[in-house]
């Protein structure tokens, strides 16, 4: 009886094992062991915050979506929903800058006896973060109006501080702005986004740069325009003794200004600042700026930042003097007679240089008559006059001077001959 039971005990284990064997058939038949692709799973990214506290970032978006493959049964596998699966970058196992690849993390991947046939991995570039700073610079385009000067731009802030990715940071030169000044008749106040330009003056723009400041305020003067106004010197003082301005040179002589409407309207002329000619005796070439008018500008300058050439040409004054000259040459007095001279004294008015006529005396000057051909009587004569060399003579008092020729009687001793020739030392 104990045979018997130990018997049946054995047939049922090996029962029981072949109903297995034959279980595991029909489901490795009926229900096999499978692998299926899923595309187009969402990338998602996390711990970024992390990576910038190491001093590290992103140069560039990892790839949006990637594809997996799984691995089950069929039954299980069939019932994978790829919407239901995120792919995670965990970008706090990063380290070290430069190009890496990360392995994904898949959520959301059920049934759990389902499993990835492979972890899948991305590619990722890593970089330091850098801070620089940049000039920002306002580009003009568009028509300039007629009969409107543009100011230069007036910009805040002058420069910027970027932050970002140090391969994309060191790409950067400048922030710019772009403003139209087609027709534009008033002065512009803007606030315009800023737009970050590499050295070939090409855009860059990422969301692994940051701008500190993003909008830059600009204002752009514009004012009506006025042509050909003149510059008008200003003199003080008076040049040496004797010297006068004899012309005055201003280069440029005119200019075109800038301003309000109702201040250029009421500007005339431009003056310079104060030319001193105090007791100069030669010409003068100086460079002195215009004197500030309020709100006034030449071109882009105001107008005490603007300086023209001067030149003061001086000449020595020419001027008149009169010479009293009290002896009086007698030429050619006939033979058999004596000549007296009425009128014993000539005042010459002469004109010349004033240094010149200052140096001289009446010694330089010679009046004689000449009483070749006259007869017993008395004559009105012109006096001949010379001058000194760069005199001229303006005129003579009186005009004509009087002499009287008298014959020589046998009574006539020598004494009146001696007077006689007194009053004609070249008497031949």
């Amino acid at each position: 009886m104990s045979r018997i039971m130990d018997r049946n005990g054995v047939l049922k284990i090996v029962s029981v094992i072949i109903a297995f064997i034959l279980w595991l058939y029909a489901v490795s038949e009926l229900n096999p062991e499978v692998t299926r692709p899923l595309s187009d799973i969402e990338i998602e990214i996390e711990n970024e915050e992390i990576l910038i506290n190491k001093g590290f970032t992103l140069v560039k978006d990892p790839p949006s979506r990637t594809n997996i493959r799984v691995r089950g049964l069929g039954n299980d596998v069939s019932k994978v929903k790829a919407d239901n699966i995120k792919a995670i970058i965990d970008l706090s196992k990063i380290e070290k800058e430069g190009t890496q690849r990360l392995a994904l993390r898949i959520d959301g991947l059920t049934p759990r006896e389902v499993r990835l046939d492979s972890v899948p991995e991305v590619s990722i570039e890593v970089n330091r973060i850098r801070r620089k700073t940049i000039p920002v610079e306002i580009e003009l385009y568009g028509q300039r109006p007629k009969d409107y000067y543009v100011h230069d731009p007036i910009i805040n802030p002058q420069s910027i501080t970027i932050v970002g990715a140090e391969s994309l940071v060191d790409q950067v030169v400048k922030g710019a702005a772009e403003v139209n000044i087609e027709d534009v008749e008033d002065t512009l106040n803007l606030s315009l986004p800023i737009t970050l330009y590499g050295d070939d003056n090409k855009k860059i723009g990422s969301k692994y740069i940051e701008l500190l400041q993003e909008y830059v305020l600009v204002s752009i003067p514009v004012y009506n325009l006025k042509t050909r106004v003149p510059v008008t010197p200003t003199l003080i003082g008076e040049p040496a003794e004797g010297y006068v301005v004899d012309s005055i040179t201003v280069s440029p002589s005119d200019f075109s200004i800038n301003g309000e409407r109702d201040l250029i309207n009421n500007v005339s002329k431009l003056i310079t600042e104060e030319i001193d000619i105090t007791g100069r005796n030669k010409d003068l070439n100086i460079s002195v700026a215009l004197e500030e008018i309020q709100g006034i500008y030449i071109d882009k300058r105001l107008t005490n930042d603007v300086k023209v050439n001067v030149r003061v040409n001086l000449i020595e004054e020419t001027i008149q003097r009169s010479f009293e000259i009290d002896e009086i040459e007698l030429l050619n007095i006939p033979t058999g007679y004596t000549a007296q001279v009425l009128d014993e004294k000539i005042t010459i008015v002469a004109k010349g240089k004033y240094s010149r006529m200052n140096m001289l005396t009446a010694d330089a000057f010679t009046a004689a008559l000449n009483l070749e051909g006259l007869a017993e009587g008395e004559h009105e004569l012109s006096p001949q006059l010379v001058t000194p060399t760069n005199v001229t003579k303006e005129g003579t008092e009186p005009l004509k001077i009087r002499v009287i020729l008298t014959p020589i009687t046998p009574s006539t001793n020598e004494n009146e001959g001696a007077q006689d020739q007194t009053a004609g030392p070249n008497n031949p």
